[in-house]
């Protein structure tokens, strides 16, 4: 049994610390000489794509913005790239292309719409449309032309803020990776319900009728002492950032680990009492924030399970169940339970379990929550209860010196769909340091590959895996080295190196290997 704590479980105690995320890496590599994924299949046909020139190439020839897409895609490889066997800086292949501009433009009919593109070594940097209006072919653009979202998770204005982070180019940054979010700390129960005391969990008991039927009328019970403010700041804050002024929401940490508030705790609630708190918890938060159409039911669940911390144990008491007594079946009916709960405020709300180390076959420390997650979802299934849940979320809190096992990955996923279970979403962070993010410092492939080609090939290699698996969002659980939750806290692994954007807001390498991940399944 794995005794090990949850590293990421320390980050995410400090209430209304969200994390943020695009995880890649960059700097100096030929990107010729990059390693195809693992898995290569498109789940779409192919569309029509010629080698040919576009019809106004003196647009492009002249067109200013070029030498920002280049000045981008060179300089996150050091400065230099490889073209012809001839290594070229920003100003070198400007000039090329302004030259010759029809040998680097491609054209692909996508869905019956003819479209053009910058392409450099088979990365798309420009995009024209019909119109023949040239603009830059973002991760959000490639996303929504092949038909998967891009999410990440919003770190919140107070929090940059606090740790000196541009506020207006995080914002910018944003728009080129989606208009889908992931809303942690605001919206989580250790915030909206910090200032309840246990006085007050003893009036929803004893008022639990009452508040019952308020609940089934989809109204929140009015008297209580609940902290909405952040969480609405931050809805507020994403609304504004996002292109559509639309845009789609998840919410995290509705139950995340299985501890209770240390105001219920004391109340020494019996189980129909605490089935009663819980429900009022889940229903409160989820009409409070009309506004979120995904939630996750519970986050990390499996793996405080795995971990046997009697705190962690904590609303198990529901089944009149003390810690030791705990078993695969009762994480399967928690989870169920809360589902539930969340289904009643709202039937087209979609349900998401979460959970890390669920696919990271060589991680030395996640044989026991892969194990006790399949065995969760197969219970699950076994009580026809699979019909919930939207999907699985795997947050891929991974390391390039572990690398991947793709097909373990895909057989695993595989089961997942006999059972009923969906690959969903993700939280990608890709350590590149020398410490993984439960700080081990020993890998299969350490000293045997390159961390930053590493880190790009693992990156090409996951969302390969999600677009094979026809999974509705990829995800990321910061949104740059600059918000990389990694290195914050009261133990930070410094180095680590995650994102897709560095700490100066500028694109990484890994940022070009997602967008010639998607053009190649377009």
């Amino acid at each position: 049994m794995n005794k090990n704590k949850l590293t990421r479980r320390d980050f995410l105690k400090m209430a209304g610390v969200t994390s943020a995320g695009l995880a890649l890496s960059a700097c100096g590599i030929d990107f010729t000489k990059l390693p195809d994924p693992t898995v290569t299949a498109s789940i779409t046909p192919s569309p029509t794509s010629t080698q040919t020139p576009f019809p106004t190439p003196g647009t492009l020839a002249s067109l200013k913005d070029l030498e920002l897409w280049i000045s981008d895609f060179v300089n996150s490889y050091g400065g230099k790239i490889k073209l012809y066997e001839t290594d070229f800086g920003a100003s070198e292949l400007v000039n090329k292309i302004r030259t010759n501009p029809e040998s680097f433009t491609q054209t692909k009919v996508i869905d019956g719409k003819e479209y053009s593109f910058v392409m450099v070594n088979d990365v798309p940097l420009g995009i024209a449309g019909e119109d023949r209006k040239w603009g830059e072919s973002s991760l959000r653009i490639l996303a929504e032309l092949k038909g998967i979202e891009l999410e990440f998770a919003w770190a919140g204005d107070d929090f940059l803020r606090q740790h000196n982070i541009s506020s207006e180019k995080y914002v910018e940054l944003s728009k080129l990776i989606g208009d889908s979010f992931i809303i942690g700390g605001g919206v989580q129960t250790q915030q909206v319900f910090q200032s309840f005391t246990t006085q007050d969990w003893q009036r929803v008991v004893k008022n639990w009728s009452d508040i019952k039927e308020q609940l089934q009328n989809n109204i929140v019970p009015a008297g209580y002492p609940y902290y909405l403010d952040y969480g609405k700041e931050m809805i507020s804050q994403v609304t504004k950032a996002s292109i559509s002024g639309n845009p789609k929401m998840r919410g995290l940490w509705l139950m995340h680990l299985g501890n209770g508030l240390d105001s219920i705790v004391k109340g020494n609630f019996s189980s129909q009492e605490l089935s009663n708190i819980l429900e009022f918890i889940i229903k409160s938060i989820v009409l409070s924030f009309p506004e979120i159409s995904r939630w996750n039911a519970t986050d990390e669940l499996v793996n405080a399970y795995v971990t046997e911390e009697p705190e962690l144990r904590f609303w198990y008491q529901i089944f009149d169940k003390s810690p030791n007594q705990v078993q695969i079946s009762d994480v399967a009916d928690l989870m169920i339970l809360i589902a539930k709960f969340i289904k009643e405020v709202n039937s087209n709300l979609e349900v998401i379990i979460c959970e890390d180390a669920i696919l990271d076959f060589n991680n030395a420390y996640a044989p026991w929550s892969i194990n006790a997650f399949n065995k969760v979802l197969e219970n699950i299934s076994s009580k026809s209860q699979s019909y919930l849940f939207k999907g699985v979320d795997c947050q891929f809190n991974v390391w390039v010196y572990d690398g991947l096992d793709i097909d373990k990955m895909k057989e695993n996923i595989k089961k997942w769909s006999e059972w009923g279970f969906k690959l969903f979403g993700s939280e990608t962070m890709i350590v590149s340091g020398d410490v993984s993010s439960n700080r081990r410092t020993q890998g299969v492939l350490l000293g045997k590959v390159d961390p930053i080609e590493q880190q790009d090939l693992m990156y090409a290699q996951l969302l390969q895996l999600y677009l094979d698996a026809q999974a509705p969002t990829f995800g990321f659980g910061e949104l740059g080295d600059m918000d990389n939750w990694l290195e914050m806290g009261d133990d930070p692994l410094y180095n680590s190196a995650p994102g897709i954007f560095d700490k100066n807001y500028k694109k990484k390498s890994c940022y070009f290997v997602l967008a010639k991940t998607l053009f190649a399944n377009i």
